[in-house]
């Protein structure tokens, strides 16, 4: 299921790279310290607490979106999950980021939340999530 977003306004910082998809949510917060299950399955998440994003509209579900930290921009792969709690994988970042502002902006959802039978089955999706969200974002920057 994919959600329009052409009833939502763009918005672009200095620091993003400019993109042609209208963007869904704009979350920002501190990074909280996890059950590092991501990190243990080999896509680290930086978490961020219902606190930021209590009143937001945007569905549970994993979505592509642009990170900032600081004043760099990753492509990420992003979850709105059980309690609402924000994981994002920055891809492409090794970094410890914990107590860091980040800012997230949803840009396409890309699938529902499942229950996975195995731990193999959950990495296998998160693969394809992840290139998924390299796919919808890369084509989404505009010409340098």
């Amino acid at each position: 299921m994919w959600i329009d977003p052409s009833s939502v306004d763009g918005y672009a910082s200095p620091y993003m790279p400019r993109i042609s998809q209208k963007i869904l949510s704009d979350v920002r917060g501190f990074v909280i310290h996890g059950a590092h299950t991501g990190r243990t399955l080999g896509y680290p998440t930086a978490n961020l607490s219902t606190h930021y994003f209590r009143n937001h509209n945007v569905p549970k579900g994993v979505y592509a979106g642009w990170a900032t930290i600081g004043n760099k921009t990753y492509m990420a792969a992003v979850v709105i999950g059980v309690d609402e709690k924000l994981e994002v994988h920055l891809i492409g970042f090794q970094s410890q980021i914990y107590g860091r502002w980040l800012r997230v902006k949803l840009v396409v959802r890309l699938r529902n939340l499942t229950r996975f039978t195995s731990r193999q089955a959950l990495i296998n999706q998160i693969a394809r999530d992840v290139k998924g969200a390299r796919r919808h974002l890369a084509t989404s920057r505009a010409a340098k």
